[in-house]
C-alpha cells in the first residue's frame, strides 16, 4: 500500500517536473531570444483600443485583435508576407509613404483604423470605422518607386565653345535616385550648379551634360538608378493565442534601373590659309562656312594674319566661300568642298589675285598746218612706252614688279593708232613717244596715268586716253630748167612753168583726173616755184603748163618725208631740178644697223659697185685706181675726211641704175642676204653736199646676229613642268653694241627678266653677242632655289647664222624633312601608343624658294597634316610619322606619356637642314624607350623588418579598384605601371599565421625615376591570460590551465598559474580557443571554461579567467520572478490537490 503511494508520487513528482522544466525551458528560451519588440501601450479612438507597437524601429500593427497582445520583449520571426490588400492597408495606412489625409493627423485616430483593417483583411474580422479607408484604398495600388530617365539616349550639340545634350529629367516617386560616374571633362549642370566625377540625381531633378569640344566617343552611365518598392512583413509570435504583428517598410528595387547613353559631337578642324599670288599670307578676307550636311550650320569666319584655324566643327561637308576680299585683292568667287574629318584638321588654301590694269591710247593726227590733209600720213608704226612712275608692286609689298624709271612696256600704234599696254599691276605709270614712224612728228609730250583698285570684282581697271602727232610737213621747191625745140643749150630760171602735186597713191586709187590737188605752183622769173607745207607722203607731179616753145617734162614723183618744221626757211626746202640734160651725183655709202637705224662706226664695211651692164665701178684719183670702197670706222681710217661708218666716192657718177655689193661685213654683223639696188636720174630729190653738188646718200643695213635661251624647268623627282619660276640675266663679262662699241650692258648689269609658263618654259631671245649668267631668283614654294649659275656664251660663229639657241633644262627639288619615331616600353619592348609628342622649331625656319618666308618661329609649334598646336600622338603600332617638314631644326619632346610610366625629361634635337645635294627626303629615326613606374612592396615583422611569408596580399587604385593580389614571398613584391602621382591602397587580405592583419597602407607613386617604396609590417597576436580570485582579481598561483583549439580539440599549451599574467604569443588571429581549468588551486572551485577569439590586432589581448572560493554553506534556491513563482504555485497546487484526491479515491475503495 505505502509501496503504491510511493509510485503514485514519484509519477506525479516527476509529471512536475516535467513541467517545471517545461515552463523554465520557455522562459530561458525568452531570455535568450533577441528583444525586437516594443510595446508602446494602447491606443484608443471612437470606443476602439488596440496596441501600439514598433518593430525594429518601425510602426506596427496588430494583425489579430482577438488573441493576446504579445508584450515588450516577444522574439518574433520575420517573413515578406504577399498579400496585396495588407500590403495596400500598410501603405496607405498610418505612417505608410500613401498615408489617408482621413487620418487628420491624429494617431490614435490612424493607429486604431490601420491596426482594424490589418485585423479585416488579414484574420476576417470587421469593424464600421474601417468603412471610409477601405473605400478609399478599394481602387488604389501600391506603387513602386522606380527611376526612369526621361531619355535614354542623346545626341550633343554645340552650344559656343562647348558641346552639351538636352535637358534630361530623372522621372520616379519622391526617394528614387541615379548614381553614376562621369568621366573626365564631362560636367553635369542641374540648377545652375556644375558637378564633376560621381554624381547622383533625385527623382524630379533635371540636369544636362557638358563637355569640352575634345570629348568624342560615347558615354553610357551604365545601368544605375536607385528603384525602390513597398513591402509587407509579417512578425510572427510562435504562439497561436499571441498576436502577429504587421509592418512595411521601402525596399531597393533592381528592376527600377535606368541607363543614359550620349553620344558627343566627333569634331575636325578647318585650317585655312589665305594668301596673294607669291604666297605671302594677307589678311582681312571673310569666309562664309556652311555646313552641308547639318541644317542651320552658318558661320562667318574673319582672317586674320593670313591663317585661322576653326576648332572644333562637326565632322561632315561643308561650302567654304569668300564673301569679302582683302583690301586690294580680287574675290574668289569660287565656292569650295570640303571635308572635315573626326579628329583632323582639313587644310585650304584660298589664294587671291590682284586685279590687273589695262591702258588703252588713241592716236590722231594733227594736219592743223596742212590745211586738214594728211597725205600718206598713217597712224601705225608709232612706239610708245610705258614706264613706272613710282616702284610698282604687289599689294603686300614683298616683290617689286618694276622699280621707280623702269621700262614696264613698249607697244607700237595699229593702223587706227590705237595702242594697248596689259596686265598690268596697280600704280602709277607715264608713257611716252619714244619713236614716232616715218610720217608723224615724235610728241614729247609725257601722259601720266594710274591703275587704281576699284573693288574685289573689278578684275581689268580700264583706262583711256587720246594723243596727238603733227604730221611730217615740208615745201618742196621745183626748180624749171629746159631745151627749146630745135635748139640744144640749157635754158635757166624758165617762168611760167606750171606744176600740180596729187597724192600718188590717191592716183593710182582713183586715177588722176578725180585725185585732189595737194599743190598748184607756178615758176617764177628764176625759174622757181614753192609749194605750201606737205604732208608726208610721195606726190605725183605734172607739169601742167608749159612755156611756149619749151618741151614739157614728163611726170614725176616727189616725197615729203623728213620734217623741215623746226629749220629756218631757206633749210626747210626740198628743191627738185627739172631738166633735160645728162646728170651726175656723188654717191655716198652708209653703213647701218638694221633693227636700230643707228651708223656702224665701230667696223668698216668694204663695198663694189656694179653699173646696170654689170661693170664694176673703178674710179681714177691721183693715177689710182679704186674699185673697192671701204667706210671709215673707230678701227680702221680709210680717208682723213668722212664721217665714220660712211664712205663717199671721190667722183660723180652718171645717171643709170647700179647695185652694190658687200665685199666685208663689218665684226659683229651679218652678210647682206642681197645686193643693194640703186638708181640715179636727172629729175630725183636730191640733197647737196658742202659743195653743193648733189648726192645720193645709200644706206646699207645689216642685221646682227642674236642669241636665244630656252630654259624648260622640272620637278626633279616627278618630272612635273614648274610655272612661275623666276629667272635673272646678267652679264658676266660687259656686253659692247657692235655698231659703235658702246656699252650695252656692263659687267653685272641686269639683261633681263622672266619666268617659266605653264609649260614650264622661259625663252629669252634677241640677245647680243657676249657672255652672260642666268640664275634662279625664285621658285615655287616648297622647292629649294636652285643656287646653280648657269654661264652662256653667244659667239658669232660665220655672218649667215642669224640665232644662236642655248637650250637649258633644269630640274628643281622640292625636299622634305620627315621624323620617324617609335615609342617602345624599355623592359618589355613593348609599343606603346597614345603618348603625345610636342614638335617646335629650334630655330627660326625659312623657305629655300628665294622669298626666305619665315615659316616658323624658333620654338613655334610645328603642326603639319592633321595635327594640332604641335601635338602628335603614337599610333597603335607606337610610332609617329611626321612627314613633309620644311627643312631646318626641330625640337621634339614627350609631353604626355601613358598612365603608369615615368616621362621622358630629355628634348631631342632634330637636325634636318638643308645640305646643299639634291637629297629629296631628310630622315631621323628616333627610338624612345619609356620605363613604367616601379614600386616595390614588402610585407615584414615590425621588430625585425624581415620579409614576411605567406600574406595575402592586395591592392587597390583610389577608386577600390583592385589592381593585383599576391601571396608574400622572401622577397619584396615589385609592381609596374601605377600611375604617378595617384594613391593606391595597400591591404593585407590574410595575415600570416600567429600575426595580427595590418592596417591598410596608403601611398603615393612618385614621378622622379626612383622607385616608390612601401612597407607594411605585421605585429605577432600577443594574449596574457590571468588566473584572478573571482572576489578580489588578485592573480592565482598553482592552477593547472590548458588551452586549446576549438575547432580541432588540439592542446596548444598546458601552464601553472604564476603571480603574473601568462603570455601567448602567435595565436591566430580570428580563432577561437578554449581555456579549460584541470585543477583550481587550494580552497578554490574549477572554474568553467572560457572561450574567446583572438582579436586581428598588434595589442595585447587579456583573457581572464576567475575561480570562485569552496562554498561553507549550501545554496537553496535562486532568485525567479514572479512569473515563474506564479507557475511553481500552482504547479504545486496541482500537485497537492492531485494527492489528495488520490488519497481519497484510495479510502473510498477501501469502504
Amino acid at each position: 500500500m505505502i509501496k503504491d503511494k510511493f509510485k503514485y508520487v514519484s509519477r506525479v513528482m516527476t509529471a512536475f517536473m516535467i513541467m517545471f522544466s517545461c515552463v523554465f525551458g520557455n522562459l530561458m528560451t525568452v531570455n535568450a531570444a533577441s528583444v525586437t519588440v516594443v510595446y508602446n501601450g494602447k491606443a484608443t479612438w471612437s470606443g476602439s483600443t488596440v496596441g501600439n507597437f514598433t518593430v525594429n524601429g518601425k510602426q506596427a500593427f496588430c494583425l489579430e485583435h482577438a488573441k493576446t497582445t504579445p508584450p515588450t520583449g516577444t522574439p518574433l520571426t520575420t517573413e515578406i508576407y504577399q498579400n496585396e490588400m495588407v500590403k495596400k492597408v500598410l501603405y496607405y495606412g498610418w505612417t505608410g509613404p500613401g498615408q489617408w489625409s482621413g487620418f487628420d493627423g491624429n494617431v490614435n485616430k490612424g493607429i486604431v483604423i490601420t491596426s482594424l483593417a490589418l485585423d479585416v483583411v488579414y484574420s476576417g474580422g470587421s469593424s464600421r470605422l474601417v468603412n471610409d479607408f477601405m473605400s478609399y484604398i478599394s481602387d488604389k495600388t501600391v506603387p513602386g518607386r522606380n527611376a526612369q530617365f526621361s531619355s535614354n539616349f542623346e545626341k550633343a550639340f554645340i552650344d559656343g565653345e562647348i558641346q552639351r545634350t538636352n535637358t534630361v529629367t530623372l522621372n520616379g516617386d519622391a526617394g528614387a535616385s541615379a548614381t553614376f560616374t562621369l568621366p573626365d571633362g564631362v560636367q553635369m549642370v542641374r540648377n545652375g550648379n556644375i558637378y564633376t566625377g560621381q554624381v547622383t540625381v533625385e527623382a524630379g531633378q533635371s540636369f544636362y551634360l557638358q563637355a569640352p569640344m575634345t570629348v568624342t566617343g560615347t558615354y553610357s552611365t551604365g545601368t544605375v538608378g536607385k528603384g525602390f518598392k513597398y513591402q509587407s512583413i509579417l512578425c510572427k509570435t510562435g504562439s497561436n493565442s499571441m498576436q502577429d504583428l504587421g509592418y512595411g517598410e521601402v525596399v531597393t528595387d533592381p528592376a527600377g534601373s535606368t541607363k543614359l547613353d550620349v553620344e558627343w559631337l566627333e569634331l575636325g578642324n578647318l585650317k585655312i590659309t589665305k594668301t596673294n599670288i607669291e604666297n605671302d599670307l594677307i589678311d582681312g578676307a571673310k569666309f562664309k562656312l556652311t555646313s552641308v550636311s547639318y541644317s542651320g550650320y552658318e558661320e562667318v569666319l574673319t582672317i586674320s594674319n593670313g591663317k585661322l584655324l576653326v576648332k572644333n566643327i562637326p565632322a561632315g561637308t561643308y561650302k567654304l566661300q569668300e564673301v569679302s576680299a582683302p583690301d586690294g585683292y580680287l574675290i574668289d568667287n569660287q565656292i569650295y568642298s570640303v571635308e572635315i574629318n573626326a579628329g583632323k584638321t582639313t587644310s585650304k588654301m584660298v589664294i587671291n589675285k590682284e586685279p590687273l590694269g589695262e591702258i588703252n591710247l588713241v592716236k590722231e593726227i594733227n594736219a592743223t598746218k596742212t590745211k586738214g590733209l594728211t597725205g600718206d600720213a598713217y597712224l601705225q608704226g608709232n612706239e610708245y612706252t610705258l614706264y613706272a612712275k613710282e616702284d610698282i608692286t604687289n599689294k603686300a609689298g614683298t616683290k617689286t614688279y618694276f622699280k621707280k624709271g623702269d621700262t614696264v612696256d613698249r607697244q607700237i600704234t595699229n593702223k587706227n593708232g590705237e595702242v594697248r599696254f596689259d596686265n598690268l599691276h596697280i600704280g602709277d605709270y607715264q608713257i611716252k613717244e619714244t619713236k614716232s614712224n616715218d610720217t608723224l612728228v615724235l610728241n614729247p609730250e609725257v601722259i601720266n596715268i594710274s591703275i587704281e583698285y576699284k573693288g574685289q570684282t573689278v578684275s581689268k581697271v580700264i583706262k583711256s586716253d587720246n594723243t596727238e602727232n603733227r604730221v611730217n610737213i615740208q615745201k618742196i621747191q621745183v626748180f624749171k630748167s629746159g631745151e627749146k625745140d630745135g635748139i640744144s643749150g640749157i635754158v635757166k630760171g624758165l617762168q611760167g612753168a606750171e606744176f600740180t602735186f596729187r597724192l600718188k597713191s590717191e592716183v593710182d586709187h582713183v586715177g588722176w583726173d578725180n585725185a585732189k590737188d595737194y599743190a598748184v605752183i607756178t615758176t617764177d622769173e628764176n625759174g622757181k616755184a614753192n609749194t605750201p607745207y606737205l604732208p608726208y607722203g610721195t606726190y605725183l607731179v605734172k607739169e601742167t603748163k608749159t612755156p611756149q616753145e619749151f618741151i614739157t617734162a614728163p611726170d614725176f614723183t616727189v616725197s615729203g618725208t623728213a620734217d623741215y618744221l623746226e629749220y629756218t626757211d631757206v633749210e626747210q626746202v626740198k628743191r627738185i631740178n627739172v631738166n633735160n640734160r645728162p646728170f651726175t651725183s656723188q654717191l655716198k655709202i652708209v653703213k647701218v644697223d638694221k633693227e636700230t637705224g643707228k651708223t656702224v662706226t665701230l667696223n668698216s664695211a668694204s663695198f663694189k659697185i656694179k653699173d646696170s651692164k654689170g661693170n664694176y665701178i673703178i674710179q681714177k684719183v691721183g693715177g689710182k685706181k679704186y674699185d673697192t670702197f671701204t667706210t671709215n670706222s673707230k678701227n680702221q681710217i680709210t680717208v682723213l675726211f668722212g664721217n665714220k661708218g660712211e664712205v663717199t666716192l671721190p667722183l660723180q657718177l652718171e645717171a643709170g641704175k647700179y647695185t652694190i655689193e658687200e665685199i666685208k661685213t663689218p665684226d659683229g654683223f651679218l652678210k647682206l642676204e642681197k645686193p643693194v639696188n640703186f638708181e640715179i636720174t636727172n629729175i630725183y630729190d636730191y640733197d647737196k653736199d658742202e659743195d653743193k653738188d648733189p648726192i645720193i646718200v645709200v644706206k646699207i643695213a645689216n642685221e646682227q646676229p642674236k642669241g636665244k635661251i630656252i630654259l624648260k624647268k622640272t620637278d626633279k623627282e616627278t618630272g612635273k613642268t614648274l610655272a612661275d619660276v623666276e629667272y635673272e640675266l646678267t652679264a658676266k663679262k660687259t656686253v659692247y653694241d657692235m655698231t659703235d662699241g658702246s656699252v650695252r650692258f656692263a659687267k653685272g648689269a641686269v639683261v633681263a627678266k622672266g619666268k617659266t609658263d605653264k609649260n614650264g618654259k622661259i625663252v629669252i631671245d634677241g640677245l647680243f653677242m657676249g657672255e652672260y649668267q642666268l640664275r634662279e631668283t625664285l621658285t615655287n614654294e616648297g622647292y629649294v632655289l636652285s643656287s646653280k649659275i648657269h654661264d652662256i656664251i653667244f659667239e658669232q660663229k660665220d655672218t649667215s647664222t642669224k640665232e644662236y639657241a642655248f637650250n637649258i633644262d633644269v630640274t628643281n627639288i622640292a625636299p622634305t624633312g620627315e621624323i620617324h619615331l617609335v615609342k617602345t616600353d624599355k623592359d618589355t619592348n613593348e609599343l606603346l601608343s597614345g603618348v603625345i609628342f610636342e614638335l617646335s622649331a629650334k630655330e627660326d625656319i625659312y623657305s629655300l624658294d628665294g622669298r626666305k618666308t619665315l615659316l616658323y618661329a624658333k620654338d613655334e609649334k610645328v603642326s603639319v597634316d592633321i595635327s594640332q598646336d604641335g601635338l602628335y600622338m603614337t599610333n597603335e603600332l607606337g610610332e609617329v610619322h611626321i612627314v613633309g617638314l620644311p627643312l631646318g631644326k626641330y625640337e621634339i619632346k614627350e609631353v604626355k606619356t601613358l598612365e603608369g610610366y615615368i616621362p621622358d625629361q630629355k628634348k631631342y634635337d632634330i637636325n634636318l637642314s638643308y645640305n646643299d645635294t639634291e637629297q629629296l627626303v631628310y630622315f631621323t629615326d628616333l627610338d624612345i624607350k619609356n620605363v613604367k613606374t616601379t614600386v616595390e612592396i614588402s610585407k615584414t615583422d615590425v621588430t625585425d623588418s624581415k620579409e614576411l611569408e605567406g600574406a595575402h596580399l592586395s591592392l587597390f587604385d583610389k577608386d577600390n579598384n583592385l589592381i593585383e593580389k599576391w601571396i608574400s614571398g622572401k622577397e619584396p613584391h615589385i609592381v609596374r605601371g601605377l600611375h604617378i602621382g595617384e594613391e593606391y591602397r595597400f591591404h593585407e587580405d590574410l595575415s600570416p599565421l600567429g600575426y595580427a592583419t595590418a592596417n591598410d597602407v596608403v601611398f603615393t607613386v612618385k614621378g622622379d625615376g626612383e622607385t616608390t617604396k612601401v612597407i607594411m609590417k605585421d605585429e605577432i597576436t600577443k594574449v596574457d591570460i590571468s588566473k584572478v580570485d573571482a572576489s578580489t582579481g588578485e592573480e592565482l598561483e598553482g592552477a593547472m590551465l590548458t588551452l586549446k583549439d576549438k575547432e580541432t580539440g588540439e592542446i596548444i599549451e598546458n601552464w601553472i598559474s604564476q603571480k603574473e599574467a601568462h603570455r601567448i604569443n602567435g595565436l591566430v588571429a580570428g580563432k577561437t580557443y578554449v581555456l579549460h581549468e584541470e585543477a583550481a588551486p587550494d580552497g578554490y572551485l574549477v572554474a568553467t571554461d572560457v572561450e574567446f577569439t583572438v582579436k586581428d590586432s598588434g595589442e595585447v589581448q587579456k583573457v581572464i579567467m576567475k575561480d570562485e572560493y569552496k562554498p561553507a554553506v549550501v545554496k537553496t534556491g535562486d532568485d525567479i520572478d514572479i512569473y515563474t513563482i506564479s507557475i511553481l504555485a500552482g504547479a504545486s497546487g496541482l500537485l497537492i490537490v492531485a494527492l489528495i484526491v488520490r488519497i481519497r479515491s484510495k479510502r473510498n475503495e477501501k469502504k
